[in-house]
């Protein structure tokens, strides 16, 4: 057990690396930050203390919807042991989290720039939408009622939603690196 969880903390001290080597040649590379192509890192003690909310028991997958670097994509499989689909419409993101996942031999978890439909109620998507312009997220919510199934879950951070298709589990705070924000979890119907 203790040569499995060594493991896991190398590779992932390993992918913190090459995220922050990506980080600084992005920052030489990209084109100007708008509000909807910025990344705001979730911390991994966060990510931890959400996918250990009650309403979440019994997930096996998790779609992460704006995955940015994959950090938390890469901790949710390493903490929970969840199968991760990350998603991000920004291409580079995709490419860093598909190859550092497989040049470190990360399994269980993929990397789309689509999203991914999940037809089994056993899945939440992850959506840390602080920085989206309100325009990203109406869209994002038409998204999410053809691809969650009834009885899959949506976790939302900063905005929630309101719509007659998604029944409100709990709301909570939870510290995030710009400060504290408010995290919904909601149940498909």
């Amino acid at each position: 057990m203790w040569g499995i969880w060594m493991v896991a903390m190398l590779q992932f001290g390993m992918y913190y690396t090459l995220v922050m080597v990506f980080r600084v040649i992005n920052s030489l590379l990209r084109p100007p930050i708008t509000g909807d192509t910025n990344h705001l890192a979730t911390p991994v003690r966060t990510v931890y203390r959400i996918m250990a909310h009650p309403s979440l028991a019994g997930v096996t997958t998790v779609v992460d919807v704006g995955c940015g670097e994959g950090i938390a994509a890469v901790s949710v499989m390493w903490l929970w042991h969840k199968r991760v689909l990350a998603y991000d419409n920004q291409k580079r993101y995709v490419a860093l989290v598909k190859w550092g996942a497989w040049l470190l031999r990360i399994g269980r978890v993929s990397a789309h720039h689509r999203l991914p439909q999940w037809h089994t109620p056993e899945c939440v998507y992850f959506c840390v939408w602080t920085s989206w312009s309100s325009a990203n997220r109406r869209t994002m919510i038409g998204h999410f009622l053809t691809h969650i199934p009834a009885g899959g879950r949506l976790v939302t951070v900063s905005h929630g939603i309101h719509h007659a298709d998604f029944r409100v589990l709990a709301t909570e705070t939870q510290a995030f690196a710009w400060g504290a924000a408010t995290v919904y979890y909601y149940q498909r119907l």
